[in-house]
């Protein structure tokens, strides 16, 4: 991903880096993680992790924003999802099916893509943690900021939102 972002944006800084230890050398005025991108933290403490080196980033009064994958209380067992799109001479169709794990999800993503050469399809398995609101919640708190969860957004999953404090 990060040869195709700089192949695309070839003016734009790409770093190669872990979010659960990076560090760019300066601070920002904001810090996002969206997509559910903290959910493929393996277990609380690269979580916590993640959030810590995030927050780093931040100058005091600067804002992290992360949207986390479903609370545990919300995962519904065998869910099946689906997204179709077409746009100038391609067709992509995902289905998905979630099961519980223990404390993450295993998401089987099946992708089928036509284009004028034929269809071509694949099947990844993406493996995502369940974090409590608590555990998130004691995350940001213990990496220096206040923190807030909003309910909804765009997803549904809602967002958590912190202050850096010092």
């Amino acid at each position: 991903m990060r040869d195709r972002t700089r192949r695309r944006l070839p003016k734009v800084t790409v770093h190669d880096g872990d979010m659960r230890g990076f560090d760019l050398g300066r601070r920002f005025d904001a810090v996002t993680c969206l997509f559910t991108v903290i959910a493929y933290a393996g277990t609380v403490e690269e979580m916590r992790a993640a959030v810590r080196s995030m927050a780093a980033h931040l100058v005091p009064g600067g804002v992290l924003v992360v949207e986390p994958w479903w609370f545990p209380e919300q995962f519904i067992e065998g869910y099946v999802g689906g997204d179709l799109v077409r746009t100038d001479g391609l067709t992509i169709a995902r289905v998905s099916h979630s099961t519980r794990h223990g404390r993450a999800t295993h998401l089987k993503v099946r992708w089928v893509v036509g284009d004028a050469t034929g269809i071509h399809d694949f099947t990844l398995t993406e493996i995502m943690s369940l974090f409590t609101r608590e555990e998130y919640m004691a995350a940001f708190t213990d990496a220096g900021c206040s923190v807030d969860y909003q309910e909804g957004w765009l997803t549904g999953r809602g967002l958590f939102m912190g202050t850096q404090l010092g």
